[in-house]
């Protein structure tokens, strides 16, 4: 047995299966067997392939397999070495220094095994063995604890019930515009001296109440978004409040299974999704490209999706069709639920509907310049620039939008257009990153009775105050508070 393991190289069909089983223990339950075997056979075809082309190259079984198992040791633990690297040597872990350190390394060892006149059965003896016990631990580790390990995101201060119905109330259509990552106007003026006040006046000539000190409870979408659709602040966070892979995906569910959802139901509403996440029985329409799902909890980790993930805008200026659909594909999902939204809103139905529309907007890619140019992928900036040049564009989709609903609702519809958290690009002296918490906030209550609602009001309160107004229950506030997340790579 040990002859046959020196001489034949296992390791490299192995490493895969390694690299998927260990993904899939971190990320249960987000993730299931069915998604795992599907990357396992494509990665071991992948690693077959290669193989054959450096056999070819090098003529040698021991050489090709370890020339494979270093390109896949590269691709698969480039995640982890860039998070200890971003954590500890800061300087080392930029793209400008460490792809290039990589490529000469690489290039290096390929050039190393071609040339080289030793023997290396022993180091593919060692490498078997490895990542048979690496195999056996984790196999082990994934039979005998399960799920016990997999901390889950739950909600602080849920809310266990609807209220009773009101027989006085009127039950109007309610339509939440979720504009992904929209500041509000205070915060944009004091911390990037923009002046976006022509949008407020137009939300108040259309009756609308806005929360001008509004914050959100957290800096990133899911975690935002489950606590304004659930009512509640969130707990189970990693400590040091990161948001983890898991973080993401478990914020997902409980934006699936939200309160606000069922709430609306148990009042006789029908929902109507399209928003970039899946509600219960309402999938969503689009891919949600900004968060992990599925097999993309465990490839996030490599050095392809790293790369796409975090400076992948570079690449949109090369004219490959590929990318050039890749980077305009938000753009288009952004056009078909605006126009889905406003078909909704000209539709007569016999039940109160409450209707999730959530756009990236003005969240990047920046696809508009200030003068509502289309930008060429190679032209999509990531800075704060873009965003403020992006914003003229989505406040003509806000107003068209708005528009649109109120006229064929016939101003009988409730509208609730806010951000789920503020800008988060550095702002000159804010050293407790208070503007990722200013969001756009306001409400459209065709009574136009806006009592209830108070400026400094957070996402847990949201849909507290909403209920309260509509159907005359009795929720009580949170104290309103944030809690500032520090992002852990996807």
């Amino acid at each position: 047995m040990k002859m046959k393991l020196r001489y034949i190289p296992l390791f490299p069909f192995l490493l895969p299966v390694f690299f998927v089983l260990h993904g899939f223990i971190e990320n249960r339950p987000f993730i299931s067997l069915r998604d795992c075997g599907g990357l396992v056979l494509t990665y071991l075809l992948i690693a077959g392939g290669l193989y054959i082309l450096l056999y070819l190259f090098y003529r040698n079984a021991a050489k090709a397999s370890l020339a494979l198992g270093t390109l896949q040791a590269v691709s698969f633990f480039f995640g982890a070495m860039h998070d200890f690297l971003t954590r500890h040597a800061g300087f080392l872990s930029r793209y400008s220094v460490i792809l290039p350190v990589l490529t000469i390394l690489i290039a290096t060892a390929l050039v190393w095994l071609k040339k080289t006149s030793r023997k290396l059965s022993g180091l593919v003896l060692f490498l078997n063995v490895l990542l048979l016990i690496y195999l056996l631990v984790d196999g082990a580790s994934a039979f005998f604890t399960g799920d016990q390990n997999q901390e889950r995101l739950t909600l602080a201060t849920p809310i266990k019930q609807a209220g009773p119905a009101c027989d006085t109330c009127t039950y109007p259509d309610v339509y939440l515009l979720l504009m992904d990552e929209y500041a509000s106007t205070a915060s944009l003026k004091e911390w990037f001296h923009y002046d976006n006040s022509a949008l407020d006046s137009f939300l108040r000539e259309r009756g609308f109440h806005i929360q001008q000190g509004s914050r959100s409870n957290y800096n990133f979408t899911s975690f935002s978004m489950a606590s304004i659709l659930n009512m509640s602040y969130l707990e189970g966070l990693e400590p040091g409040n990161v948001a983890t892979i898991a973080g993401y995906a478990s914020s997902k569910d409980l934006i699936r299974s939200c309160e606000v959802v069922k709430q609306f139901a148990a009042h006789g509403y029908d929902i109507v999704n399209y928003s970039v996440f899946d509600l219960e029985g309402k999938p969503s329409e689009v891919n949600l490209h900004l968060l992990p799902a599925k097999a993309s909890l465990i490839t996030g980790q490599t050095l392809w999706s790293r790369i796409v993930h975090d400076i992948g805008w570079n690449l949109h200026g090369l004219p490959l069709r590929a990318i050039r659909d890749q980077v305009y594909q938000i753009l288009h999902d952004n056009d078909h639920l605006i126009e889905e939204a406003e078909k909704q809103s000209a539709m007569r139905s016999a039940r109160p509907r409450f209707v999730y529309v959530h756009l990236l907007l003005p969240h990047n890619p920046f696809y508009y310049d200030s003068h509502g140019s289309l930008n060429e992928p190679g032209n999509l900036r990531q800075n704060i620039e873009g965003y403020l040049d992006y914003l003229p564009y989505t406040n003509e989709v806000i107003k068209k939008l708005v528009t649109s609903i109120q006229q064929n609702t016939h101003n009988n519809a409730v509208i609730i257009m806010m951000g789920d958290h503020g800008v988060r690009y550095p702002a000159p002296g804010d050293t407790l990153n208070i503007h990722d918490h200013q969001n756009q906030n306001a409400i459209f209550f065709p009574g136009r009775d806006y009592h209830l609602l108070y400026d400094s009001i957070s996402g847990v309160n949201q849909f507290r105050v909403v209920f309260n107004s509509l159907f005359r229950q009795n929720i009580p506030l949170l104290k309103d508070s944030t809690v500032y997340l520090t992002d852990k790579k996807l």
